[in-house]
């Protein structure tokens, strides 16, 4: 307690802060080194091997092409992984309202309860943005469905 009343701590986090960044570009500097290195040295190596694509398998049940079932995939994958991250941020969403709830010793009105529920469930808009979101439409989509979800209640 007395860390947090003496302003030690808010100096401790200012400073945190201010010796991340750099460190932070540093960091980044090397990795994009190593990375730019690694690229260089593969595609040296490896620039007159030429790999045959496997043919289709004979019992495969779709039409098809290997490449269209890897780009569906690819298109799938982000949106399980946003709708998984949605149902955890519902999640937190209901653990919240249910302490404030508790801590505020409010009655149960379910409009006060939907309100407080879509309030604290904005990290869904950012997970799905972060995760799913390549395409500036879909991110604005799903920012202006959270915006008008809050509008309509």
């Amino acid at each position: 307690m007395k860390l947090a009343l003496t302003g030690q701590l808010p100096f401790i986090l200012l400073v945190a802060t201010i010796l991340a960044l750099p460190i932070s570009f540093g960091l980044l500097r090397l990795y994009r080194r190593a990375v730019v290195r690694s690229m260089r040295s593969t595609g040296e190596s490896s620039g007159d091997q030429m790999v045959k694509p496997d043919s289709a398998p004979e019992h495969a049940t779709s039409p098809r092409s290997p490449a269209g079932a890897v780009e569906a995939l690819l298109h799938r994958g982000p949106w399980r992984a946003a709708i998984v991250y949605a149902i955890a941020s519902g999640a937190y969403a209901v653990v919240m309202v249910t302490g404030v709830l508790l801590a505020t010793r409010l009655e149960f009105f379910p409009m006060r309860v939907l309100l407080l529920l879509v309030s604290y469930a904005w990290p869904i808009v950012l997970t799905i943005n972060l995760v799913a979101g390549t395409v500036p439409r879909t991110r604005a989509w799903v920012l202006g469905s959270y915006f008008a979800g809050m509008g309509l209640l």
